[in-house]
């Protein structure tokens, strides 16, 4: 009996963690925010391959890129975010996109 194994590899699940995080890229620069970094983590943590990082000039922009990348990562890619903390009145929001 052959048995088919439909697990994602651990190039396939990097490679679609990468082409995530160059959409999401996209999006952010899109709303104008500044200062974007790509932080390749793969190697020090089992938990998470990348974090981006960014800088929003006001309150107003920290929602938009928030709500943007949210909205982008579910239209355009499938993902919805398994958790989000602090919000845009701390100053910083953080995005689980697992």
């Amino acid at each position: 009996m052959t048995q088919i194994n439909n697990d994602p590899t651990v190039e396939e699940t990097t490679s679609d963690a990468l082409d995530l995080a160059h959409l999401l890229v996209d999006t952010i620069s899109d709303k104008k925010a500044s200062d974007i970094i790509i932080l390749d983590l793969r190697e020090q943590s089992a938990l998470t391959d990348y974090f981006l990082i960014c800088t929003a000039e006001n309150r107003r922009q920290l929602r938009a890129v928030a709500n943007a990348l949210l909205e982008d990562a579910k239209q355009k890619a499938n993902v919805i975010a398994m958790g989000r903390e602090g919000d845009s009145d701390a100053g910083w929001i953080l995005l689980d996109f697992g």
